[in-house]
């Protein structure tokens, strides 16, 4: 954390009059699929299938700041909200007894999992143009709910 504020300081102290910060905002959609290999939850007895594959759609929000090195080179800070949420589920068929007589169901078995994740990037960019290019790393904490 020391590094990426010392980066951002220095990145600063290079800013000329001319050049311009940039300041970002803006939300997002994204279409999480997921791929799993579980049949039960420990502490859970299960019955079903296995569970192997889940969707979900979340949103994300983000704020950013680009900071100009020269006129085509810039630093860029990135904070990100991302809701990862996606429902994982198995259907089972089974007989029942409807009357006297045995008839095929479907139970649908469905897990809701929530996760939220927390982005913080720092990145270089090149701007050629209104073609920009960004390269560096970031540090993801992910949140689990019950």
């Amino acid at each position: 954390m020391k590094s990426i504020l010392l980066c951002t300081v220095m990145l600063m102290s290079l800013v000329s009059a001319q050049s311009q910060i940039r300041l970002d905002a803006g939300p997002s959609l994204g279409f999480t699929t997921a791929t799993t290999s579980f049949r039960d939850l420990p502490g859970f007895p299960s019955c079903c299938p296995a569970f192997e594959s889940g969707t979900g759609t979340g949103g994300s929000f983000g704020l950013g700041v680009d900071i100009p090195v020269t006129s085509s080179l810039f630093g860029s800070m990135r904070l990100s909200v991302h809701d990862r949420s996606h429902t994982v589920s198995a259907d089972e068929s089974v007989n029942v007894i409807v009357g006297n007589s045995f008839t095929l169901a479907t139970i649908k078995h469905s897990l809701e999992l929530p996760l939220t994740e927390y982005r913080l990037e720092a990145l270089i960019g090149y701007r050629l143009g209104s073609f920009v290019i960004r390269a560096g790393t970031s540090y993801a904490i992910r949140s689990f709910a019950a």
